[in-house]
Parts: structure tokens; sequence; C-alpha cells
């Protein structure tokens, strides 16, 4: 399904600029290149503040998101909407956890490449723990923690529900699974 991009800041020229929210909060960490990823959860119904600033100029406004009546129709609550919506932080922090893992094992492998230094007993634990995190490229591969978390994340993110008890125990699975991992990398390279 096809969702806009809109841009997450306006235009500083002179003149009017339209912003629209797409009512998602920032996506996650994809590298240092793309640390705002697309595609955050979804705000659920509340009370928020919009704050326009231009130079010395700041403006705060008031902003009520409700229910939408089709949404409610089916019998999702609000609390429900707002636990999906705590249940998506949760998940989406483990994929931005996910990425910035990935990313130093990947920067750690390539440092040590260029040191010739790829041989090493540090070089075989952190291939180990790559093979664990990262989906191979090719043609079905085994599903690596990356894609098993990724796939959590877009399961309750494409419509509005309560969430299921098999997402809440899945995803408690997978933040073990990576607390473990994430020893085992700070133990090799030491603390991020």
């Amino acid at each position: 399904r096809f969702r806009p991009q809109y841009p997450a800041t306006l235009d500083a020229t002179p003149g009017m600029h339209r912003f629209t929210w797409d009512l998602r909060y920032t996506g996650g960490w994809m590298s240092d290149a793309r640390p705002n990823g697309v595609g955050g959860p979804m705000a659920a119904p509340g009370s928020y503040t919009v704050q326009l600033t231009a130079g010395a100029f700041t403006s705060t406004q008031p902003l009520e998101i409700i229910e939408d009546s089709r949404v409610t129709a089916d019998g999702v609550t609000t609390a429900d909407l707002q636990a999906q919506l705590a249940h998506n932080l949760r998940v989406f922090q483990l994929v931005t956890d996910v990425n910035h893992a990935i990313a130093r094992i990947q920067a750690a492998q390539t440092k040590r490449k260029q040191d010739g230094t790829a041989d090493s007993t540090q070089s075989k634990e952190l291939a180990a723990l790559a093979d664990k995190l990262i989906t191979s490229k090719i043609r079905y591969s085994q599903p690596k923690l990356q894609t098993h978390v990724l796939y959590l994340y877009t399961e309750n993110t494409a419509t509005d529900q309560q969430v299921g008890q098999d997402a809440l125990d899945r995803y408690q699975q997978l933040r073990k699974q990576f607390n473990a991992l994430q020893a085992d990398l700070n133990r090799i390279l030491g603390p991020a």
C-alpha cells in the first residue's frame, strides 16, 4: 500500500508554505546518513502540541487527534490505540537498537579488513554475531533477528487494532535475544 511521503521541515524561503503531518512519528535510525527513516508509529488519539519556530519566533498551539469512527465502529477503543502505540514504540526502539548494533559490527569488520586482522578471534566472533542478526541477501535465506524484528514492527503498524498477546510475547522473546547479542557485542568491542 502506498503512503505519500511529506517533508519533515518547511522550506526556509519567504512566502506561504504548507506542512502536512501524516500522524506518524519519525522513522527509526537506519544509518548515520539516514538517522530518521520513514514509517514511524502512528500517533494515538489524544492531545498534542504543535510548535512552529522560525528564527527567534516560536508559536505553540494545541492539537487534538480524535478517533476514526470507522475504527471505533469495529470495537477498537482509544485505550487499545494508546496501548498499540506504546507497543509499537517499544518495537520501534528495538528496530533502532538492532540497526545500531549491525552498524557497529559492519564498521568493526571493515576496520579489521583494513588493518589486516580479519582472521582474528574477535573477527570470527563478530562474523558469528552478524550471522545471527543479518539475513543473507540471497533468495529464500533463513530470516535472522533483524528480519524478525522488522516483521513484528510492520505487523502492528499497518492497521488500527488491539495488540494481540502473541505480539506482546514475541516482542519479549526478540528483546531477550537481542539483549544477549548486545551483551556479546559489548564484550567483543566494548560498550557503545
